[in-house]
Order: structure tokens, then sequence, then C-alpha cells
């Protein structure tokens, strides 16, 4: 991806030291040998002409409230489409303490309804087949999975 004011090409990261990434005025850290998901959100929000049409694409997945995906283990879901959010770090209320952010997967069902899990596999499965695959957002048609669990972790297990 290359930076619109800098003319700097932004596709890789070098391997070695982190990088930063202005988001909402701010410089976030990205971990060394990651490229920014931000930079990944807005390459593919650019294949939408209309920008109000890329804003209500990406609001149909975190402009709604979702429901936690481990409510759906060992149940069949359609699914219509994903992307990744990032979290920014938070306060909490009771106690005041600062808590890191953190990534989730957000799934898109036929129902319209979206589901949400943190599970490390299930993002890395997003992030090497899904999305490389697929694209973000909404595909050209459905895919079934198996939500499966094994201790903290939930599994997509496609199926015909």
């Amino acid at each position: 991806m290359i930076d619109q004011q800098t003319g700097e090409d932004m596709t890789f990261i070098d391997d070695k030291e982190p990088s930063y990434v202005e988001q909402n005025g701010r410089f976030l850290p990205v971990p060394a040998g990651e490229v920014a998901l931000i930079q990944y959100t807005a390459l593919d929000v650019t294949k939408f002409d209309n920008p109000i049409d890329a804003a209500i694409m990406l609001g149909s997945y975190v402009g709604i409230p979702s429901i936690p995906m481990k409510q759906y283990v060992n149940e069949t879901i359609e699914v219509v489409g994903c992307c990744l959010n990032d979290v920014e770090p938070y306060k909490v209320r009771d106690t005041q303490e600062w808590k890191p952010g953190y990534r989730n997967l957000l799934l898109k069902l036929t129902s319209g309804i979206v589901i949400r899990t943190s599970s490390k596999h299930a993002i890395s499965f997003a992030r090497q087949v899904l999305l490389p695959a697929l694209g973000w957002f909404d595909w050209p048609e459905p895919i079934k999975f198996q939500v499966k669990a094994s201790g903290d972790q939930l599994f997509l297990r496609p199926i015909r």
C-alpha cells in the first residue's frame, strides 16, 4: 500500500523493528514483521467507489452489537463475510486499571447477526485462509462452518 501523503510503500514493515501507524491522531505500535491491520482495512475499503458505501459496509460489522462465538459451539453457522477489528486499550470502570487492546474476528451470518471471537486459532484461520481467499467484508456467497471448541480456543470447520 502506498501512503497517499508521503508516497512511501507501507506494504511491508521491517521484520526486526517495531513500527507505528497513525490512528485517530495517535501513533499505535505495530508488532515487528506484521503489516498494520488498519492498513489492510484501508486497502480493502478502497474497493468501494463511494466512501458512504464503504462506511456502510464497515458499519455492518463494527457498528452493531455482536454476540460471542462461544454461544454457537457445536452448531453450524452460515457466514457471509468477515473482518478483523482491533480493540484499543481500555480502562476498567471499577478498578480504573488499564487493560491492553486485543483483536476480534467478526463474522457476519446470513441472518445479519455478527458474532465475535478473540480466539487466536479462529483469528489465525481468518488471516491465513479466509481473508486472502475471500477478502474482507461480504463474500460472493455464504460458507457453512461448524463451530468447535477445545479449552479456550474456538475453531471454524468448513463444511459443505
